[in-house]
């Protein structure tokens, strides 16, 4: 049973409380029900967690890749391995920057092993030892992977079947992404009725842990929507094919104008 638990976050750079500056408040709540889902990832006894999220490539990032919030005003650095090449999406840098919050990310890998490849590709084998938590204990590996924006939902679930879910005997993920970003009237002054909808059929496929839910989110209007997290979201449902799940949506407000959903999966 590779995949044994898997949370799903949203992925705003406000989410970052040095980002939102003086609004840091407002998205308190927020932080605090994503540090919960992430807390039920640890207490599934992982392997490993693999963040996940949309970005320019379906691809394994390599080990020295890091990343930055120097494009939002910010000199913050969210280094989940070795210090490279400041090339992860935002997705995985906000998830990065989750996972440090509730775990002690280290640069060595666990004992006695070796940086691990999947199908060739280098993955970022950093330690995550639980601060606090006793029953975690001990260290994961910590992956990270994207899935491109304009992959199509059959390659989305094909890339979570065959390329995270087997990663570790028991892998846990972290699955980063938005939804739709017109839910309020932005400065233009116009709000989608699409959106709201589009938002809808998340929140309810990820309550359900509803498979074929997710994979029937249609990537033309998540694009025209601006839901980036469409191509993360299909390829979790690839990853929990063939498993029941206990599913809880933990949170579906667009307090920005955009969606922000918070889930947490764990083995039935």
């Amino acid at each position: 049973m590779p995949l044994v638990a898997a949370a799903v976050c949203p992925c705003p750079p406000i989410l970052i409380p040095e980002v939102a500056g003086g609004a840091a408040a407002e998205l308190d709540d927020l932080r605090a029900i994503c540090d919960a889902a992430v807390d039920r990832l640890l207490t599934a006894g992982p392997d490993g967690i693999l963040i996940l999220g949309t970005g320019a490539k379906t691809a394994w990032r390599a080990p020295d890749e890091y990343g930055t919030l120097a494009p939002w005003g910010v000199p913050l650095e969210v280094v989940p391995g070795r210090r490279g090449h400041p090339s992860l999406p935002l997705s995985l840098t906000v998830g990065a920057w989750l996972l440090s919050r509730r775990a002690d990310l280290t640069s060595a890998p666990p004992a006695g092993s070796a940086d691990a490849t999947v199908a060739g590709t280098a993955t970022v084998s950093v330690t995550a030892t639980v601060a606090g938590t006793a029953t975690v204990g001990g260290t994961v590996a910590v992956g990270m992977a994207s899935v491109a924006a304009d992959e199509p939902p059959a390659g989305c679930a094909a890339f979570g079947r065959d390329r995270c879910a087997p990663w570790l005997p028991r892998v846990a993920l972290l699955v980063m992404g938005d939804g739709s970003a017109w839910r309020a009237e932005p400065p233009s002054g116009y709000a989608d009725p699409r959106a709201t909808v589009l938002d809808g059929m998340t929140a309810k496929a990820l309550a359900a842990a509803d498979l074929d839910g997710l994979l029937a989110l249609d990537p033309a209007l998540a694009t025209e929507l601006t839901a980036a997290g469409r191509p993360a979201w299909q390829a979790l449902a690839g990853a929990a094919a063939g498993a029941d799940w206990r599913a809880e949506l933990l949170y579906d407000a667009a307090p920005y104008g955009v969606g922000y959903l918070v889930a947490s999966w764990v083995r039935a």
